[in-house]
């Protein structure tokens, strides 16, 4: 943030990180498998 000068460009790159974050959430698969369940019977 303090490599630009002006506050229109950080907030424009802030909103193409937004985005660009975005679009690769929706294209990629999770990374993450959702932790096993185990089915303890006492």
């Amino acid at each position: 943030m303090e490599m630009v000068d002006g506050r229109s460009m950080v907030i424009s790159l802030m909103a193409c990180a937004l985005t660009a974050s975005g679009v690769a959430r929706l294209l990629s698969p999770p990374n993450q498998t959702p932790p096993p369940v185990f089915d303890i019977k006492r």
